[in-house]
């Protein structure tokens, strides 16, 4: 029997159209299926449209790393795809615990996500690299109509 070598789409919430590319994308593998999960899987449209769901603490739970590492073993997930920013930190630095296991995270290295997680610092690395910016604003010199972020 051919061992499965699954992929993991977390924090799947409303990202159907994304589910619904990689369930066309393995389809025609017989080893690969696709699991979706969620803090709360029966309310996320995503998980509801995979047979494949599961239920993961949220991030900020300390046992947020165990409990996503025994899912994945329990399950054969061979590859974590990220979608939000409070796990791409978590798991960049807790990356050693999966790669042992030989479970690939989707994810660039700590350093590039500590610098481009927030705002401010993104603006700072990229001028650095001589990459176009946007212009930054302060309360003090606002003009309408703008679109604002949080920092972070």
């Amino acid at each position: 029997m051919e061992k499965k070598n699954n992929i993991l789409i977390l924090s799947a919430g409303r990202r159907v159209g994304l589910v619904k590319l990689f369930q066309q994308e393995v389809k025609n593998y017989k080893n690969i299926s696709i699991f979706t999960s969620d803090s709360s899987p029966f309310l996320s449209a995503a998980c509801q449209i995979s047979k494949n769901f599961l239920k993961v603490l949220p991030v900020k739970n300390k046992k947020y790393v165990s409990n996503l590492k025994n899912l994945c073993i329990k399950n054969n997930i061979k590859v974590i795809i990220p979608t939000i920013d409070t796990e791409l930190t978590k798991l960049s630095s807790n990356i050693g615990i999966f790669r042992e296991l030989d479970i690939k995270i989707i994810i660039s290295d700590k350093i590039f996500i500590k610098n481009t997680i927030d705002k401010l610092k993104s603006l700072i690395f990229l001028k650095k690299i001589k990459l176009p910016v946007i212009k930054r604003y302060n309360n003090k010199n606002l003009t309408f109509p703008l679109v604002a972020k949080p920092r972070k």
